[in-house]
């Protein structure tokens, strides 16, 4: 089967945080620009998944990555068939890795058919589940990264 890589351009999903003000929110900084990154990637990844994951048969693995700001790790949210029934079955994952290491810290999110992970990823209410995931993923990390 021919594998398509396709590059993901953020910049459609305005990745720009100027207009982000603190006072809008009982969050910190960091915590804004976090939710509006995963806000982003989770559109980027529907639109993605939605133009691109077939309904039947396995495919390569697609994902969208960003930065975590003040951290050395990149996050990563990512759509790939599920080994046990790559015919029909759709994974959700979410994971960290350092910047400058390949080692990946992840997590399974879902797994369902391509419409359950398009409901997932257009569903708000599961940000946060989202955010839990990448900071206890970051706090394996730099579990695992101290002891080296």
């Amino acid at each position: 089967m021919d594998r398509i890589n396709k590059n993901i351009n953020l910049n459609r999903y305005n990745m720009s945080f100027a207009g982000i003000k603190k006072d809008a929110s009982q969050m910190n900084d960091k915590e804004i620009i976090m939710n509006k990154l995963v806000t982003n990637c989770k559109n980027a990844l529907y639109d993605f998944t939605d133009e691109s994951v077939p309904e039947n048969n396995d495919f390569q693995r697609i994902y969208v990555d960003f930065k975590i700001p003040d951290t050395q790790y990149r996050a990563l949210m990512a759509v790939e068939s599920d080994k046990s029934n790559p015919n029909t079955q759709r994974c959700l994952l979410v994971g960290v890795r350092h910047q400058n290491r390949d080692r990946l810290f992840s997590n399974y999110l879902l797994s369902g058919n391509k419409q359950e992970i398009l409901q997932y990823l257009k569903d708000d209410s599961n940000k946060s589940d989202i955010l839990d995931s990448i900071e206890n993923l970051s706090n394996s990390a730099d579990d695992y990264y101290s002891t080296l």
